[in-house]
């Protein structure tokens, strides 16, 4: 309920600023498994929570990278995650091979998304010189 007077689209746009706002909170309950906290000082609380938040951000910066993961629950793109493995065979100080385990589609999609971090900087310090 809502005290204020609002046209249709705002009122569709309110709506859904809360629900991502309550998609965020499952998210640390159920996919960052934020809870129980079995903490007892404050210091061991406030790490425990900055490490779901942490989790958090990385897992909205993924499915912004790659909107394909958008549809994912917190829960299966931590299910898809846990079991992924990368082996690296070193010798004097080299990675000479690099063995990937689990390599799925969400694994794929990240490491993608990722991957094109270094491009959209470049578009963005480009757009900045062109607009100067």
């Amino acid at each position: 309920m809502c005290s204020k007077v609002m046209l249709p689209g705002d009122m569709l746009k309110a709506y859904r600023s809360r629900n991502a706002i309550e998609d965020a909170f499952r998210d640390l309950k159920h996919g960052i498994d934020i809870r129980p906290i079995r903490c007892r000082d404050d210091d061991s609380v406030k790490g425990r929570v900055l490490i779901a938040y942490l989790a958090l951000t990385c897992l909205y910066l993924s499915k912004y990278l790659a909107p394909e993961l958008s549809p994912l629950t917190a829960e299966t793109f931590v299910s898809d995650l846990i079991s992924f493995s990368l082996t690296e065979e070193i010798s004097e100080g080299r990675v000479n091979r690099r063995i990937y385990s689990n390599f799925n589609s969400t694994i794929r999609a990240v490491m993608e998304g990722f991957n094109r971090i270094p491009d959209m900087i470049r578009a963005n310090i480009e757009a900045r010189n062109a607009d100067t």
